[in-house]
This record gives C-alpha cells, structure tokens and sequence, in this order.
C-alpha cells in the first residue's frame, strides 16, 4: 500500500504551481487515466484466452483471479484519485485565467 501512496504522491502537484506545472500535471493525469482504462480491457483479453486453454488448472485461474481483483481495485483506485486531481487542476486552472 505504500507503493501505492508513493506513487498517487507523484501526480500531485506542487503547492503555488504556475499555468504551466498545472497544464503538465492535468496531462500526466489525463495519460495515466487512459493507460489505466486500456491496461484493464487487456486483462480483461487475456482472461478470456486464458479460460479457453485447456491446461490452465482451475487452481491456478482462482489464485490468479484473485491476484487480478487486487489488481483492478487498485487501478480503480488510482483512475479515480487521477480523475478528482485532474478536475482540481482544471478548476485551478479556469481560476487561473479569469484572474487575467
């Protein structure tokens, strides 16, 4: 879980940022969303070839199951904490020009 942290740490901008950090920022976030969606629907792929092969033992789907579940609650996780700081940035930035 400290992984975790360390790495939701690293899309966190700067306190007292300029336009240009904050611009930066919204599109590491706005990548980072879009992996995470593709990253998903390839595992979801190789799930479903997985299921059709017939020496992969049913011990080894579940434990791997399993493994995948932690997986994707934690990438669904870090989708939405990239989702909120990417919509603080955006409102950051909408201040930002109406302040001009």
């Amino acid at each position: 879980m400290n992984e975790l942290k360390d790495l939701l740490r690293r899309y966190q901008p700067p306190k007292f940022t300029g336009r240009r950090d904050l611009d930066l920022s919204k599109d590491t976030l706005n990548i980072t969303q879009t992996n995470i969606r593709y990253g998903i629907k390839s595992i979801s792929n190789l799930m479903i070839l997985a299921l059709e092969n017939t020496e992969y033992s049913e011990h080894d789907f579940k434990e791997d199951m399993r493994q995948l579940a932690y997986l994707i609650n934690d990438l669904m996780n870090l989708q939405q904490f990239a989702y909120e700081q990417n919509e603080d940035i955006s409102y950051k930035l909408e201040l930002m020009r109406k302040s001009k």
